[in-house]
């Protein structure tokens, strides 16, 4: 019987003075994606995914490299981008970028 765990993680955090922090939360994922040993790493955003045109939400890339993803990425999506590299490089075998709403089926799969 194979047993799967789906950690979902919220980063919160606070600074010595208890001020809440803004934190990286993708990275922070990936990081703990490498250190559970996962299978993949899925990243939630408010955003379609990776897009081909940053202005057309219908061109969103459904399987690509890390090389053409990094190449693709703009604005806070490049920080995803970095925390993708960072779990496969660290031997998730996949990540997967997606919306956090809307259609299921809509995902963007980031391999090696």
């Amino acid at each position: 019987m194979c047993v799967r765990r789906v950690p979902v993680v919220a980063p919160l955090a606070l600074s010595t003075e208890q001020q809440a922090l803004n934190v990286d939360g993708d990275r922070v994922a990936a990081a703990i994606a490498v250190a559970i040993d996962a299978d993949a790493l899925i990243i939630l955003t408010s955003v379609p995914g990776l897009l081909r045109t940053i202005d057309d939400p219908t061109s969103i890339v459904a399987e690509t490299t890390l090389e053409e993803a990094e190449s693709l990425a703009t604005g806070r999506m490049k920080v995803k981008i970095v925390a993708a590299r960072e779990a496969l490089e660290g031997g998730v075998d996949e990540v997967v970028i997606r919306s956090a709403g809307g259609d299921t089926n809509v995902r963007t799969v980031i391999r090696s």
